[in-house]
């Protein structure tokens, strides 16, 4: 994938603060605003997948994490994969690589209770995603040990690796000029 300069400086910017205003932008860059929002549009259509909020975990009382290492049984794995998505816990699900039907979940809870509840096998009713998984580890931590939450280095990292592609401009007042950006 190739990027101008300009897309590239935006893309940075957003990353800051995705709240930003086109005019902010425009400021920033050095272009209009309007050249802003054009350029947003086409981003939001190849890159930008989403803007989201970042909420404090410890205000809200999420306070304990747990990162597991697990295996789904075959009979059930489409649902279970499903289900262990759709967890109101789960904050993030992934495959390995390692070729042994693993998974790692990342999981949120107010606290040690509640994670025992889950892992508990009296508390569980049919519905439980532990009925649909074997646990092989529990890797709890605290909020306060999260040290770093964010992806905004390795994409910003992505960005600076990509090509640098040039633009022709062709004003509509008929007075053609080219500028390299």
């Amino acid at each position: 994938m190739w990027l101008t300069k300009n897309e590239k400086k935006i893309l940075g910017l957003l990353l800051d603060n995705s709240r930003i205003s086109d005019t902010s932008l425009a400021e920033k860059v050095g272009i209009s605003s309007q050249a802003i929002g054009r350029i947003r549009r086409q981003l939001e259509e190849e890159i930008i997948k989403e803007y989201s909020l970042k909420l404090d975990n410890k205000e809200l009382g999420v306070e304990l994490f747990a990162m597991l290492i697990v295996s789904l049984e075959k009979a059930n794995k489409p649902d279970a994969e499903k289900k262990i998505a759709e967890f109101k816990n789960t904050i993030s699900f992934f495959k390995t690589l390692r070729g042994k039907e693993e998974y790692i979940l990342i999981l949120g809870f107010k606290d040690i209770e509640e994670m025992n509840s889950i892992f508990n096998p009296a508390a569980q009713n049919k519905e439980a995603i532990a009925n649909f998984l074997t646990v092989k580890e529990i890797i709890p931590f605290c909020y306060s040990n999260i040290l770093k939450d964010s992806s905004k280095d390795i994409w910003m990292n992505a960005i600076n690796h990509l090509g640098v592609k040039s633009v022709k401009f062709i004003q509509n007042d008929k007075t053609d000029y080219n500028k390299t950006q």
